[in-house]
């Protein structure tokens, strides 16, 4: 069984501005968001760090790149430990896509493996980019960007996730609904709660309900009932009642037994 308590990383969101963002960029895991107020699944990611030392963090490398930082500024290392992208940014993003997300002066932008800015530093904050597209913000709004810089997505969101198997989640006027990468709302907003789709499935909540699941045609097809629910890793998800019993469940919603001991 997925023990929610010790198998999984309660977390609490960095607000800024109204805005939700997640404070662990600087640690090697692999985080599963499982919705706008829960918890997230927390793997171990096989974490190869380069040839190096002197730094005051050293990140996993992506893409053939790892981020470090010295004295308050962070760029990029190979393998080798060679600096390929000096340091001379506030903040920088894993690559992702061939792109990493940069910040300086509090304006974000992305630079290529050369180091080369392909995409102005002109947000306020920027996301990896994912499924070819970015979460960028833009005052007070959010909408998504390709990699030639081009607004595919209009900043008219008031939070939003990524893209993930083809649809984001996207907040308007306090509801959550989902698009895809054209833009067309597919599953209506409607929803307090929401998170991306992993296999197929994403969770949803009320907040009078709790937590459930439906699927990529906004069918709920595992009850709002819960008080958290993970994200679906290998057909498994981690789920908590509201009288604090937890177990797992397969995508139809029934209680898996605990393994033998």
């Amino acid at each position: 069984m997925l023990h929610i308590g010790s198998h999984f990383l309660f977390y609490r969101y960095l607000i800024m501005n109204n805005f939700l963002f997640f404070p662990f960029r600087k640690l090697c895991l692999t985080l599963t968001a499982a919705g706008a107020v829960g918890f997230a699944p927390v793997a171990a990611a096989k974490c190869e760090k380069p040839q190096v030392s002197g730094y005051e963090f050293v990140g996993c490398l992506k893409e053939g790149l790892a981020q470090v930082t010295q004295n308050g500024k962070e760029g990029f290392v190979d393998k080798t430990g060679k600096v390929v992208i000096p340091l001379e940014y506030d903040s920088v993003w894993d690559f992702s896509e061939g792109l990493a997300a940069i910040e300086r002066n509090n304006a974000h932008g992305y630079i290529d493996k050369f180091g080369k800015i392909v995409i102005p530093l002109q947000y306020d904050h920027a996301e990896n980019f994912s499924e070819g597209l970015a979460l960028v913000r833009s005052g007070e709004k959010v909408g998504f960007i390709k990699k030639t810089g081009n607004v595919v997505i209009p900043f008219q969101y008031d939070s939003a996730y990524g893209f993930f198997e083809g649809l984001a989640a996207v907040k308007l006027n306090n509801k959550w609904g989902f698009i895809n990468k054209s833009g067309k709302v597919v599953i209506p907003f409607q929803y307090d709660i929401a998170s991306r789709f992993s296999e197929g499935l994403a969770v949803v909540g009320q907040w009078k309900d709790g937590y459930g699941f439906i699927n990529k045609s906004g069918k709920v097809v595992i009850p709002l009932q819960y008080r958290f629910a993970s994200g679906f890793s290998k057909g498994v998800a981690a789920v908590k009642l509201l009288n604090g019993e937890e177990f797992d469940i397969d995508k139809k919603g029934r209680r898996i037994a605990d393994a033998p001991k």
